[in-house]
């Protein structure tokens, strides 16, 4: 396959950089990034105002009118340790297949992988945090995989708080965002599950001819 560097071993990623090694013993705390100070309960323990929209791109609608917030603040930080997720935005995900300590769990799991060399990134794994760099908070999560057979970047999900949803806009930093790894990584296609179909069109989505179907019988 082409555009994914890889070693022989498939599930190694080739390391050029020695800035993209990985200590056997990752420390995660190169992402600096501070608590939130709400009032009140700690928002991850309380999923009273999570209020997500109906797809995997989601948001956290809060109660108020709250001005929005600007989207050029934002950038997008590869992680390598799920712990600096808030809760609140796995919580908010709706119609999601999987419980949020499953999640957590997971992607530990998921975002490093052992060779001969030490431990490396999983190249087919990608797991993002959306970090307002003013104020050092993390305020959104997105979390692609690679599928190297048919050389697809597939969306899993997106999830964003309200203040930067800004009636949609916040879907184009994600669209920008997976366009980006597609055409690093030199991908034939991006593949999202989502009820986004207007905007997806827009963008020069087409619709697959395949449905998504989920059996969960005896």
């Amino acid at each position: 396959m082409q555009g994914i560097n890889i070693t022989d071993d498939p599930l190694v990623k080739s390391v050029e950089d020695p800035s993209d090694r990985v200590p056997t013993n990752p420390d995660p705390k190169p992402l600096v990034i501070e608590e939130e100070k709400r009032e009140g309960n700690d928002p991850s323990q309380d999923e009273g105002d999570h209020q997500p929209s109906n797809d995997n791109a989601q948001i956290r609608k809060k109660p108020g009118n709250r001005k929005v917030k600007s989207l050029q603040d934002l950038v997008f930080v590869r992680l390598i340790d799920p712990v600096h997720i808030p809760t609140y935005l796995v919580k908010q995900i709706k119609d999601r297949l999987f419980d949020v300590e499953r999640f957590y769990q997971h992607q530990k799991e998921m975002c490093l992988i052992s060779s001969p060399r030490g431990t490396t990134i999983n190249p087919y794994n990608y797991l993002y945090a959306l970090v307002n760099e003013k104020i050092k908070q993390v305020k959104g999560v997105l979390w692609c995989v690679v599928d190297p057979l048919t050389e697809s970047l597939v969306i899993n999900n997106f999830s964003i708080d309200a203040e930067y949803w800004n009636r949609g806009e916040s879907l184009q930093l994600l669209e920008k965002q997976v366009k980006n790894i597609r055409r690093e990584l030199r991908l034939k296609r991006i593949v999202w599950i989502t009820k986004n179909v207007k905007f997806c069109k827009a963008k020069g989505y087409k619709e697959s001819k395949f449905g998504f179907m989920i059996y969960e019988g005896e």
